[in-house]
C-alpha cells in the first residue's frame, strides 16, 4: 500500500485548462486523462488524500469521475471551489457532503496526519500563506504555521 496526495482535480472546469496551462484540448480530454494518469499510478489499495478542489463545473459528471478513481480515497474538507466548502453555514451544508460522501471513502477536516513512526505533518487545502490569485484569501481557513511541515493544494503550483 502506497499513501499518496493530490489536490485541484478540478474536474469539469474548463477554464482551469487556461488558467493552470494545462495541456489539455478541452474538459473531456482532461478529465479523461487524470483519470488515466490516476488509475495508471494509484492502485486499489493505495490510499489517496485528496486537498480539495476536486471539481468546478457539473457536479453530476464530476463527482462520476471520481467514482472511477482507484485507491482508498480521503477528501480533506476544505477545498475552495467544492460544494461542501461553499456551503458551510447553510441548509444546503449536509447535502452536499453526503454527495461527496458518496465517492470519497473517508471525509476529513485539515489538520494533523501521521504519515510514518513519529512523523506528522499537517493537510489542508490552504497553504499557510500565499494564494493562487496575489492577495491572500480565506485567512479564516488556514492552519496556523506553528513550524509543522504542510501538504497543500490551492496554489497550483
Amino acid at each position: 500500500m502506497t499513501t499518496f496526495f493530490t489536490s485541484d482535480t478540478h474536474f469539469s472546469h474548463a477554464r482551469i485548462i487556461e488558467l493552470a496551462h494545462r495541456p489539455f484540448s478541452d474538459v473531456d480530454h482532461m478529465n479523461a486523462e487524470i483519470v488515466k494518469r490516476w488509475n495508471t499510478l494509484v492502485m486499489p489499495d493505495d490510499v489517496v488524500y485528496h486537498l480539495g478542489d476536486v471539481a468546478l463545473g457539473p457536479i453530476d459528471d464530476s463527482l462520476a469521475k471520481v467514482s472511477l478513481l482507484n485507491g482508498y480515497k480521503v477528501l480533506i474538507d476544505d477545498g475552495n471551489h467544492d460544494r461542501p466548502f461553499m456551503s458551510r453555514g447553510k441548509a444546503k451544508y449536509q447535502y452536499w457532503f453526503d454527495r461527496y460522501a458518496e465517492v470519497f471513502q473517508e471525509i476529513a477536516p485539515p489538520g494533523l496526519l501521521g504519515i510514518a513512526k513519529g512523523f506528522v505533518v499537517n493537510i489542508s487545502h490552504f497553504p499557510y500563506d500565499g494564494d493562487s490569485h496575489g492577495a491572500d484569501r480565506y485567512a479564516k481557513d488556514r492552519l496556523p504555521d506553528e513550524g509543522r511541515i504542510l501538504i497543500h493544494g490551492h496554489t497550483h503550483a
